[in-house]
């Protein structure tokens, strides 16, 4: 008898124990940074004559896949530009924030970029990990939101991709471990639903002021496909975009990028001298 009551107790410990780690993690791993102080600075004097374009993000961002789809598109549209990029493969939006601001180096830092004093506008490619591991709709929207800020701060005009359409419900987890984290995230933080995209979207939408709203642009990835099963071309894989995919979304992203350009032309015909 005292042996049973001995191993319960012994099971007990050690269940407690793997409660408090799991708790530990999921705090560590769920945890909001707070919006760094960024030097201000004003937008560049030479934007009209060349746009310069930075593209942060995750796996999206990597290899210039996106770089050469957004050139191309800007110099059939006439207008010289520049273009320079860094991504995280698996980023979700708290570690893209920190590569932008941290003065920390490592090898997807993007602070470079958001310090670069020619940036003219910066392309923000974040959302599918979010999503995909259920982390939170609120933990998206502040780290984005946090993004925003830093860019504004800086001078430069954010432009940012909404979450794409993509293989959620099929993304495969990357362990066995991968999958059970996403399980519990998924109904602790998503109430179950397994398709999240349209709000996450939502709640980024909801904390945007009319004051943000004011210097910044939204590509808005539904033009192009609404459904993921609906447009299998556009996708190498449930969650990452084919070269069609790539050379549509550098099109698009383009396009807004130009929109706003010629907006800001037309204001600077119209202004007072």
């Amino acid at each position: 008898m005292r042996s049973f009551m001995f191993l319960l107790f012994v099971i007990s410990l050690v269940a407690m124990f793997g409660v408090v780690c799991v708790a530990k993690f999921i705090a560590k791993d769920r945890s909001f940074d707070t919006c760094a102080n960024i030097a201000k600075r004003d937008a560049t004097e030479n934007w009209a004559t060349k746009v310069k374009i930075g593209i942060i993000g995750d796996s999206w961002v990597t290899d210039q896949k996106l770089d050469k789809a957004v050139l191309n598109a800007m110099l059939v549209s006439g207008i010289q530009a520049e273009v320079v990029s860094s991504g995280q493969p698996g980023a979700v939006s708290r570690q893209v924030y920190r590569n932008l601001t941290s003065e920390d180096i490592n090898p997807y830092s993007a602070r470079h970029i958001l310090m670069d004093g020619d940036i003219d506008y910066l392309v923000v490619v974040v959302g599918i990990n979010d999503t995909v591991e259920h982390i939170g709709r609120d933990f998206y929207a502040h780290h984005m939101l946090c993004i925003i800020k830093a860019i504004q701060l800086r001078g430069i005009h954010p432009v940012i991709l909404e979450i794409p359409e993509y293989g959620i419900e099929i993304t495969p987890p990357k362990s066995y471990l991968n999958y059970a984290k996403r399980l519990i995230y998924r109904f602790v933080y998503d109430g179950g639903n397994h398709d999240v995209i349209s709000a996450y979207r939502e709640a980024l939408s909801a904390g945007l002021s009319s004051e943000i709203m004011k210097d910044m642009s939204i590509v808005a990835f539904s033009t192009l496909t609404r459904n993921y099963h609906d447009s299998l071309d556009l996708y190498e894989n449930p969650n990452h975009l084919s070269k069609k995919g790539y050379q549509k979304l550098g099109q698009l992203i383009s396009e807004t990028i130009v929109e706003s350009y010629n907006n800001r032309v037309q204001r600077m015909a119209h202004s007072p001298l």
